[in-house]
C-alpha cells in the first residue's frame, strides 16, 4: 500500500505557512517486520590499529533505524576506559550513524551501541562493541638537542673522543643529513655521522683524532626534523681538547686518604694519583709521625699502569694518631712533581680486614624498560679508596663515560657519554675497587633490558602515604612515595629528601631508603612523630636518565594510637548481582583512609585469572577506591573483586580478604536514572518529627555515590543541615533518609537529592527537591487506616468499565503505591492495570486508584488487596482485601443529583443545618473532596457520610452556619465508572 503525506497551512507562532510538504512510502505486501537490525560495517574496523588523524566512527546498519533511537543514550565511545563526548550524527536514510568527536591518540578505542537502538517496525538491535587503536599522530612539538658528550664547555676532552647529541624526540635521517655539522679551529671536520636509539641519538665519528688543545664545535641548524615533520631548535656546542702531554706540567690528580681524614684503619695503604705515568727509578716516599716528624717503615711500589703511587706500612700504624706523607716523584717524560706536609690524617683504633660490598647498584638487576640514556650508580658498605677506581672507569662493558664519587666515598657515579645499546639485555659488572686498607670489593653485577631509545620523560610520583593533607596520622608511620619509574639512588640526600616540622622549620631527622626496583622511597624519623603537628615533605630528584621531579606535601599527625586494621564498608556492586553493564564503575569503600601504596591488594579475577587493570584511583579522603580498565568489561561473565592485604595509613593491614562475585549482563547501560516517586510528596503537611524521606529511582543506584549528594537543611532556621541515616534499599533503587532527632514543630525542611547521584556506570540523574513541614509534636507510629473504597466490600453488579479507589486516614508515601502492594485479582490471576494517586481531587495523596488496562470481565468476582502500603512515616498498613463482583455492562452514564435538601433557593434554613444529596447511581465516596460547600466563597469544614446504598450523601458542618449567610453547593462527584455528576450548583439561606 501506498501511504501518502501532505502538511500544508500549518503555522508557527507567528503566523507563517509552512512551505508545501507531500511524501510518500509503501508498506510491504502482507508482512510484518519481526528481523531485528543488525550492523554490516563499522568504520575503523574491528581489532584495526595505528588509526591517525581520527575524526569520526560510522556505523552501517542493514536497514533504516527508527531516529528517535539515534541518540547519545544508546550511543557511546570510550578511550583506554573512559567515555568521551560525542556527537551522534545519521544519514538521510537513517541506515548510518557517524559519531565525531576529540579521539585521543595511542588509545584503546570502545565502539558501544546499546540495544535500545530500533528499526520502524520496534525491533531492537542487539549490544554491540568494535574496538580499534589510535595512533601517536598528533605531534606538533618541535625537538631539541637536550644532551652533548663530550659536554658542552668541557675541556680537557681526549683527543680520540667522539660527539654524541640526544635529541628529545626521534628524528628525520634524511633531514639531519644537511643539518649537522662539526668544526675543528672554526674549519669544518669531515667524519662519519649515523642515527641510533629510535632515531634519537647521533653519533659523529672524526676521520682524524682532534687537535692538541683544539676548539671543537657542534651544530645542527633548523632544518632538521622530527618524523612528524616539526623542525629542531638550533643547537650550537663545542668543548676543548686536551694539550699534548709533552706541554703540561706534572700534577697530582686523586690522593687516599683524603686530607684530613680521621678514624683510618690502623692497616690503611695510601695511594696517589698522577696524571701521567711515573718513572720507576725516580719515585719516593716516606710517611711520618706529626708528633716528632720520626718516620714511619713503609714498602713503595706503583701500579695501574704506573701513574699510581702506592705507600704501604710494613706494620700498622699507632691508634688515634696523626700522620703525614711526603711523596717526590718524576714522570717518565722527565716532569717532576715533589710534596712535603701536605696529606694529613689520623687513624681510628681498629684494623680493616674486611672486604667492602655494594649495597646498591643500578639499574637494578631484572629491570626493563631502561632508557639507553641511564646513569649507573653503585653504593658501597664503607668508603672506598678513589684512587683505586681503575683508569677507564673499571665499569664492564667498558664505554666513554665520566665518574664521580660522593665526599664520604661511599657512592659512585657514571655518566656514560654513549648510549647502551637499544632493546638488548645488558649486564653491568661493578668495578674491582678497594677500601682505604686495600680490601677488594666483592663482586657484583646487575642485569637488565632496554628500551627503545632515550628517556626524555619525567618521573611522576603515583602514591604517597600519609596523603597530601592527610590528618590523624599515627606517630609510628612512615613516609612512603612511590614513582612511576626507577629514582637515581644517588641523588637522594638529605638536602633533596626531607620532612620538615612546619611550625618550627626544623627538618626532621630519620634514614631514608630506596627499594630494590628503585620506585618506592622510605623515610623512617628516627623518635615518633610530634602529635598534633603539621609536617611538610619536599623531594627534589631525578630518575636514571636524569630528568627530574618536584614535588611537596603535607601531613598532621595525631594524638592517638592506631592499631585497628581497616575494613570494607560497602562495594557498589551487590554481592551476586547479575545482569551488571559492561561500562560498570568498580568501587571498593573502607573505614578509614588506606596506604596508597597497598591498593594493588585490591584485584579483579575471571576466574583465577587476574583482570589487568589500569589504575587504582584513591578519593574521599582516601577511603574509596575505583578501579579501572583500559576497556569495558567483557559480556556474560563472572568476575570477583578480591580485596586483601590493604594498609591504613598508620600501617595496619586488614585482617581477613573480602571478596564481592557479580556477572556482566549483555551491554552497556548509557541512560541516566529516572525518579519514579518520592515521599513525602511536595509541600507535604508531615505528622511526624521524624518523617522517612525517600526517592525511588527505576534503576540501581551507585550505593558509594551517595554521601555529598543527600541533604536535609531546615529552611525555617537559616538553612542549617540536619543530621541523617542514610540508606539504601534491598533493590538498590530507593534512597531514604531517617532524620538522627526529631524534626522542630511547624518548621519547613528541604531534602535534596542531587543530580549526581548516578547509577551503577556513572550516568547520573536529576536533581530532586522535597519541601514538608512537621504539622504533629510527635512520632508518628499509626498505620494508615482505610477511611473508603470506591466500591464497597460485597457489591454486586459493578460496571466493567469500574476504577477501583481507596481513601485513607492520612496520606500515604507513593514509595508504597505500586503494583506489588495494590492489585487487582480475580480466580485466573492478577489484572493488568496502572496504579495512581488522585491528586486532583485528593492533593494530600490519601486517595488510590486502580484503573485496569481493559474493562473487567462480566459475572466476574474481583478482590482488591491492599499489602505494603505505608504512611509517609513508613508505617505499614495491615493486609486487607475486599470482594466485588462485576454485572454484564460498561456504564457511560453521567450521573445526577435528583434532590437537595434543604432544597435549592430555600430561605431561612436552620444555622445547624445539615445537607443531604441524593444521586441517581452508585457513588464513589473517596469523591468526597470534589463536593465543595462553601459561605462567602470560603470552603466549610465539615464531614461526608454516604448510606449503604451508596446513593445518597449527607454533609454536616463541623459548626454551624453564620446567620443570614448564603450556603453554595457545589457538585463534581463520580460514580465507580469515573463517570462525572451532571453539573449541579445550587445555594440555600440561613435564619437571621
Amino acid at each position: 500500500t501506498k501511504i501518502y503525506v501532505n502538511v500544508n497551512g500549518v503555522q508557527d507562532l507567528a503566523g507563517n505557512r509552512n512551505r508545501a510538504f507531500d511524501r510518500y512510502f509503501e508498506t510491504s505486501a502482507d508482512v510484518f517486520d519481526t528481523l531485528a537490525p543488525s550492523i554490516s560495517s563499522v568504520t575503523p574496523a574491528d581489532g584495526a590499529i595505528d588509526i591517525a588523524f581520527l575524526r569520526e566512527v560510522i556505523i552501517n546498519f542493514s536497514e533504516s533505524l527508527d531516529a528517535n533511537t539515534i541518540n547519545r543514550e544508546h550511543f557511546a565511545v570510550y578511550a583506554n576506559g573512559e567515555k568521551l563526548s560525542i556527537n551522534v550524527n545519521r544519514s538521510a536514510d537513517n541506515r548510518a550513524v557517524i559519531l565525531n568527536g576529540a579521539f585521543p591518540d595511542a588509545a584503546l578505542i570502545s565502539v558501544v551501541v546499546a540495544n535500545g537502538v530500533k528499526d520502524h517496525s520496534g525491533n531492537s538491535a542487539s549490544d554491540f562493541i568494535s574496538l580499534f587503536t589510535t595512533a601517536d599522530s598528533q605531534d606538533v612539538s618541535r625537538p631539541s638537542i637536550i644532551q652533548q658528550y663530550p659536554n658542552n664547555g668541557g675541556y680537557n676532552v681526549s683527543v680520540d673522543k667522539n660527539i654524541v647529541l640526544y635529541s628529545s624526540e626521534p628524528l628525520n635521517a634524511a633531514s639531519l643529513s644537511t643539518a649537522f655539522h662539526v668544526s675543528q679551529n672554526g674549519i669544518l671536520v669531515p667524519g662519519s655521522m649515523n642515527l641510533s636509539g629510535n632515531n634519537q641519538v647521533i653519533t659523529f665519528v672524526p676521520d682524524q683524532a682532534w687537535l692538541s688543545d683544539a676548539i671543537v664545535a657542534v651544530f645542527v641548524d633548523g632544518t632538521a626534523t622530527d618524523e612528524a615533520g616539526n623542525f629542531i631548535y638550533d643547537y650550537e656546542g663545542s668543548f676543548r681538547v686536551a694539550k699534548d702531554r709533552a706541554e703540561n706540567q706534572m700534577s697530582l690528580t686523586k690522593i687516599s686518604p683524603i686530607y684530613n681524614s680521621e678514624n683510618v684503619p690502623l692497616n690503611v695503604v695510601m695511594e696517589a694519583m698522577f696524571d701521567e705515568p711515573l718513572d720507576d727509578a725516580s719515585i719516593s716516599g716516606a710517611l711520618y709521625l706529626v708528633s716528632d716528624s720520626s718516620s714511619i717503615p713503609v714498602n713503595i711500589s706503583l701500579i695501574q699502569n704506573n701513574q699510581v703511587l702506592r705507600i704501604s706500612p710494613v706494620s700498622p700504624l699507632l691508634a688515634n694518631t696523626q700522620y703525614y706523607t711526603s711523596v717526590n716523584v718524576s714522570s717518565a717524560d722527565g716532569n717532576t712533581y715533589s710534596s712535603t706536609n701536605v696529606h694529613f690524617f689520623t687513624t681510628g683504633t681498629v684494623e680493616d680486614t674486611v672486604a667492602p660490598q655494594v649495597v646498591s647498584l643500578s639499574p637494578s638487576d631484572g629491570l626493563s624498560g631502561v632508557g639507553i640514556n641511564a646513569k649507573i650508580s653503585l653504593k658501597y658498605d664503607e668508603a672506598i679508596n678513589p684512587v683505586s677506581i681503575p683508569l677507564d672507569g673499571g665499569i664492564s662493558p667498558l664505554t666513554p663515560h665520566s665518574v664521580s664519587i660522593s665526599s664520604d666515598n661511599k657512592q659512585m657515579t657514571y655518566v656514560l657519554h654513549e648510549p647502551f645499546p637499544a632493546n638488548q639485555t645488558v649486564t653491568i659488572n661493578a668495578p674491582a675497587v678497594e677500601d682505604l686498607s686495600a680490601n677488594t670489593v666483592i663482586a657484583s653485577s646487575s642485569t637488565f633490558s632496554t628500551a627503545t631509545g632515550l628517556d626524555t620523560i619525567p618521573p611522576q610520583i603515583i602514591q604517597t602515604n600519609p596523603f597530601y593533607g592527610a590528618t590523624n596520622v599515627d606517630l609510628g608511620s612512615e613516609v612512603v612515595v612511590k614513582f612511576d619509574e626507577p629514582i637515581f639512588p644517588n641523588d637522594i640526600t638529605n638536602d633533596s629528601f626531607y620532612i620538615y616540622n612546619a611550625s618550627s622549620g626544623a627538618k626532621v631527622p630519620g634514614d631514608s631508603s630506596l627499594s630494590t626496583d628503585g620506585t618506592i622511597l622510605t623515610f623512617v624519623p628516627d623518635v615518633p612523630w610530634v602529635g598534633d603537628e603539621l609536617f611538610s615533605i619536599y623531594i627534589s630528584l631525578t630518575d636514571l636518565a636524569n630528568n627530574s621531579v618536584y614535588f611537596s606535601s603535607r601531613f598532621t599527625t595525631t594524638i592517638n594510637v592506631d592499631n585497628t586494621a581497616p575494613q570494607v564498608t560497602g562495594f557498589s556492586i551487590k554481592e551476586g548481582l547479575t545482569s551488571v553493564p559492561t561500562n560498570t564503575v568498580l568501587k571498593v569503600k573502607f573505614d578509614e583512609p588506606i596506604d596508597a601504596l597497598s591498593v594493588e591488594g585490591i584485584k579483579l579475577f575471571v576466574g583465577t585469572v587476574e583482570v589487568n587493570l589500569d589504575s587504582r584511583n584513591l578519593s574521599d579522603d582516601h577511603r574509596m577506591v575505583s578501579l579501572k580498565l583500559n576497556k569495558l568489561l567483557d559480556a556474560n561473565t563472572s568476575y570477583a573483586i578480591q580485596v586483601d592485604g590493604v594498609r591504613d595509613i598508620s600501617g595496619n593491614v586488614m585482617s581477613a580478604a573480602v571478596v564481592r562475585n557479580f556477572t556482566t549482563g549483555t551491554g552497556v547501560d548509557l541512560v541516566g536514572p529516572t525518579i519514579l516517586s518520592f515521599t513525602p510528596f511536595l509541600y507535604a503537611d508531615v505528622a511526624s518529627t521524624q518523617p522517612l524521606i525517600s526517592v525511588k529511582y527505576d534503576e540501581r543506584i551507585d550505593p558509594l555515590n551517595l554521601d555529598g549528594n543527600v541533604y536535609l537543611r531546615n529552611q525555617t532556621a537559616s538553612s542549617e543541615d540536619v543530621n541523617f541515616d542514610l540508606s539504601i534499599s534491598s533493590d538498590g533503587k530507593t534512597v531514604s533518609i531517617l532524620p538522627d532527632s526529631a524534626l522542630l514543630l511547624n518548621n519547613e525542611y528541604q531534602a535534596r537529592f542531587y543530580g549526581n547521584i548516578s547509577d551503577l556506570s556513572g550516568n547520573t540523574g536529576n536533581t530532586k527537591y522535597l519541601y514538608l513541614k512537621v504539622t504533629a509534636d510527635t512520632t508518628d507510629v499509626d498505620a494508615p487506616i482505610i477511611e473508603n473504597l470506591g466500591i464497597i466490600e460485597g457489591a454486586t453488579d459493578v460496571s466493567l468499565n469500574s476504577r477501583v479507589r481507596a481513601a485513607f486516614n492520612e496520606s500515604v508515601s507513593p514509595m508504597c503505591v505500586n503494583n506489588s502492594t495494590v492489585s487487582l485479582s480475580r480466580v485466573s490471576g492478577n489484572v493488568s492495570g496502572d496504579v495512581s494517586f488522585d491528586t486532583v481531587t485528593s492533593p494530600e495523596h490519601n486517595v488510590i486508584m486502580f484503573k485496569p488496562s481493559a474493562d473487567l470481565e462480566a459475572n466476574t468476582t474481583y478482590t482488591l488487596t491492599l499489602n505494603g502500603v505505608c504512611d509517609l512515616s513508613g508505617n505499614q498498613m495491615p493486609f486487607d482485601q475486599s470482594t466485588f463482583t462485576t454485572g454484564v455492562t460498561a456504564d457511560s452514564t453521567r450521573p445526577t443529583v435528583t434532590s437537595m435538601t434543604p432544597a435549592a433557593d430555600s430561605s431561612n434554613n436552620p444555622a445547624n443545618t445539615t445537607i443531604t444529596l441524593a444521586f441517581d447511581d452508585v457513588m464513589d465516596p473517596t469523591y468526597f473532596e470534589a463536593i465543595a460547600i462553601r459561605v462567602d466563597g470560603v470552603k466549610v469544614p465539615g464531614s461526608f457520610v454516604i448510606n449503604a446504598a451508596r446513593t445518597e450523601v449527607v454533609f454536616t458542618p463541623d459548626s454551624d452556619f453564620t446567620a443570614n449567610s448564603t450556603v453554595n453547593v457545589y457538585v463534581r462527584m463520580r460514580d465507580t465508572a469515573g463517570n462525572e455528576n451532571n453539573y449541579f450548583n445550587r445555594n440555600f439561606s440561613i435564619e437571621p
